[in-house]
């Protein structure tokens, strides 16, 4: 039986994953640099915006206010609390938990100083609904929700080949995304400063998980292992 493939070093898989986050983080300034010299970060917003006015309607804002709290805090803080229980105690690890507390909690933290420091106005079409800031830059709703899936896929062992996982999560933040956009409290280029936000956020805490070395060999097992050599040994 072939051995299994060994995993990356982990300052190797840290460096790449550091990197990934600076990348991310590096097209989110981008995006806001734009908005705040003046004007749409992307040249579709308005056309975005005025295609989902016409279809506002009863029960889409009733479907959209109810699928939107995905990423609200309301529904992100418990749901962070027992992920991270969860996986502290899946991988037996206290500091995955930690990590996965951290990394979405440091979201909250730079998705409201961002809509501070990026004054962006609300899109005026769309349902009034009240929002708890002025400003809009980068979508916190869905950063967080996004942060949240990705670092909790990551911590309990999602890899880059199960696409499920990852197309299940990209869904959801398109989910997310596109009821603040109907509800008319943000722009399409908020939510892709969430997305940015949230995948240089998933990938900043990826580089601060332990390595995963795969279930553990049971007693009978390691005692098989250990009784090979002597055994060979004799003629």
């Amino acid at each position: 039986m072939s051995a299994r493939p060994s995993a990356r070093p982990f300052w190797l898989r840290s460096l790449l994953c550091l990197t990934a986050s600076a990348c991310f983080f590096a097209l989110l300034v981008a995006v806001a640099y734009k908005i705040r010299e003046g004007g749409d970060a992307i040249w579709f917003d308005h056309a975005i915006a005025q295609h989902v006015h016409p279809h506002v309607g009863p029960r889409r804002t009733k479907l959209a206010l109810t699928l939107t709290q995905i990423g609200s805090p309301i529904f992100i803080i418990p749901a962070t609390l027992a992920a991270a229980l969860i996986s502290s105690i899946v991988r037996r690890s206290i500091w995955t938990g930690i990590v996965v507390t951290v990394t979405v909690g440091l979201v909250g933290l730079a998705s409201t100083v961002g809509k501070q420091v990026i004054t962006a106005a609300h899109p005026q079409s769309g349902p009034h609904i009240q929002v708890a800031l002025a400003h809009t830059f980068p979508s916190g709703h869905v950063a967080a929700a996004l942060s949240l899936m990705g670092i909790v896929a990551i911590a309990l062992g999602a890899k880059p080949r199960h696409l499920i996982v990852w197309l299940g999560i990209a869904a959801v933040t398109a989910i997310v995304a596109a009821t603040r956009i109907y509800l008319g409290v943000h722009w399409f280029s908020d939510t892709l400063g969430g997305v940015f936000l949230g995948c240089s956020a998933v990938f900043f805490g990826a580089a601060l998980l332990p390595n995963q070395n795969g279930p553990r060999s049971s007693p009978r097992t390691r005692l098989r292992g250990d009784a090979e050599p002597g055994r060979q040994s004799h003629p």
